[in-house]
């Protein structure tokens, strides 16, 4: 069965043609569907060079999550896969994926770096930090494109797979994780990226006032799309603020936008919250020194 492969673009890295030449050999695939958001004349001329790549003029669009929507629309095949550029896969990607789309609407799959570490098993992201993991995801077309009638052009850049997730859940859509496969991100500088690309061994991103609209939209699209009914997402948006208060950043636009009662409890609470999870670290140190010192 051919796939059709979508690919939102604005930054890339220098392997962008490399990857994308690389996906287009798979025999699976039917057409890579490329939004292009801005990328530059020769780079854009390179891939259109590459067998089954089509571009898509999506430069007045102004969210990733706009240009994912009108991406999905544009697919013909049952099966669609959303991807991002700095992603490479397996050479039994397509059909591990496929066989497992019997158990879901929307799939994801682990994740390796390209120095070959494996963060978050299955196991772990089903816990208290658990969030979807865009990169590489299959899902029905027909069912995700339904599922996204509500998804506007606005607040989506890198909080799409969280949002993404939980409009599968709300139209009863079975979203998983399939443990057979994996896709490599790639980590390295962007051209053109909207967030600070320096990033810690320790897998920590050194925030800089050139993440403030990244988190802005990170929180208001989860405020706009999501229920604060689950632990992932209140951990997410607590997140979000934190880096947004790291950076000196004025909460009014935030405040101005929160639309329900219980985001505005989990809004007005951040700080309660804050200090209660410092003390319970300071009781979990405490007791585990005096354990260590019996």
């Amino acid at each position: 069965m051919k796939i059709d492969v979508i690919i939102p673009l604005k930054s890339y890295n220098n392997k962008l043609i490399e990857n994308i030449e690389k996906i287009s050999i798979f025999s699976k695939v039917n057409r890579i569907l490329i939004g292009d958001a801005g990328i530059p004349d020769h780079i854009r001329k390179n891939l259109e060079s590459i067998d089954k790549v089509k571009i898509i003029n999506h430069i007045n669009l102004q969210s990733q999550g706009g240009s994912i929507r009108d991406l999905i629309r544009l697919c013909t095949t049952e099966f669609f896969v959303y991807l991002h550029a700095d992603v490479t896969l397996p050479e039994d990607w397509f059909e591990i994926m496929e066989r497992n789309m019997k158990h879901y609407d929307f799939a994801e799959c682990k994740r390796i770096y390209n120095y070959n570490i494996t963060i978050e098993d299955k196991k772990k992201r089903e816990g208290f930090k658990f969030r979807a993991l865009s990169g590489s995801q299959m899902g029905r077309t027909k069912f995700v494109n339904d599922s996204l009638m509500s998804l506007e052009d606005d607040y989506l850049f890198r909080n799409e797979d969280i949002v993404i997730a939980d409009l599968i859940r709300e139209n009863n859509g079975r979203y998983g994780i399939v443990d057979d496969t994996f896709h490599l991100h790639q980590i390295g500088h962007k051209v053109d990226e909207n967030i600070t690309s320096d990033t810690e061994i320790s897998l920590r991103r050194n925030f800089t006032q050139k993440d403030v609209w990244v988190f802005e939209n990170h929180l208001l699209g989860i405020i706009k799309y999501c229920k604060p009914d689950c632990k992932e997402h209140i951990w997410n948006f607590d997140h979000g603020v934190s880096v947004l208060k790291f950076l000196k950043t004025d909460l009014k636009k935030i405040k101005k936008q929160i639309n329900s009662l219980g985001w505005q409890l989990i809004y007005y609470t951040y700080s309660a919250r804050m200090a209660l999870r410092r003390i319970k670290k300071i009781f979990n140190v405490a007791v585990s020194h005096n354990k260590d010192l019996l």
